[in-house]
């Protein structure tokens, strides 16, 4: 009798192991499960093509752009999401969306903004500007020297456009780049980040980026490009 519940028992805690492991191999591939969104952007009195919109998902930093004839196309996990799509010089539109399968036909028509801008006088003559810049460029060697250390914020933001999409792993991006038309190019991804840079003579230099955000197929550990990199001092000539 005692061997019998032994095996009994044995059993029962096997098949309940079977089953919590089944049980979280099926939770794992439902959760990593991923649908795409497509659809376009278009105006919505002309039904005009907008390239280059933006796409991005309410209270997160997924987000993707259209491509030249105003398609775009976005994965998510299953789920319900806000939309927003913007444009410049367009009011922005926002849909809600219920997500358990692919879905296309997501389209966006946006209604066009009135921008009333102030008036401007043109007098003859030359830019008065010139003449700020010209001293400016004068007396630069003189501010240069005057400067020991400085600290600066940038924001960046940074277009990869390509005849095919970027596959993107963690650390690189693969992408095939051909000579091909700049209006045929689709846009592989965007990223954009802040900074905040210091600096101190001869040669010190620090710059952290205090937060980034990137398309979906990219991951954030690229996302490393700062303006401040490329420019950091203007009265430097190199």
């Amino acid at each position: 009798m005692f061997i019998l519940l032994s095996i009994i028992i044995h059993f029962n805690i096997c098949m309940m192991i079977k089953y919590i492991l089944m049980f979280l191999f099926v939770s794992s591939r439902v959760y990593a499960q991923t649908y795409s969104i497509s659809g376009s952007i278009k105006d919505f009195k002309t039904n005009e093509a907008l390239s280059y919109a933006n796409i991005r998902v309410s209270n997160s930093t997924l987000g993707t752009s259209s491509n030249y004839e105003g398609e775009y196309e976005i994965r998510l996990s299953s789920g319900k999401y806000n939309l927003i799509a913007s444009y410049i010089g367009y009011k922005t539109d926002t849909l809600t969306i219920n997500l358990n399968s692919n879905l296309s036909g997501i389209n966006f028509q946006l209604l066009q903004t009135d921008v009333e801008l102030p008036e401007v006088v043109v007098r003859p003559g030359e830019n008065p500007a010139l003449e700020i810049i010209r001293k400016a460029i004068e007396r630069k060697k003189e501010r240069d020297a005057k400067i020991f250390s400085y600290e600066f914020e940038a924001y960046t933001k940074g277009i990869l456009r390509a005849p095919e999409d970027a596959d993107a792993e963690e650390n690189k991006v693969s992408i095939s780049i051909g000579e091909t038309e700049d209006e045929k190019l689709n846009i592989a991804g965007i990223i954009e980040n802040e900074s905040k840079g210091f600096f101190r003579k001869p040669d010190n230099y620090k710059e952290i980026i205090t937060a980034r955000k990137q398309t979906a197929n990219f991951p954030s550990s690229i996302n490393i490009l700062t303006g401040g990199r490329i420019m950091q001092n203007f009265y430097n000539d190199e």
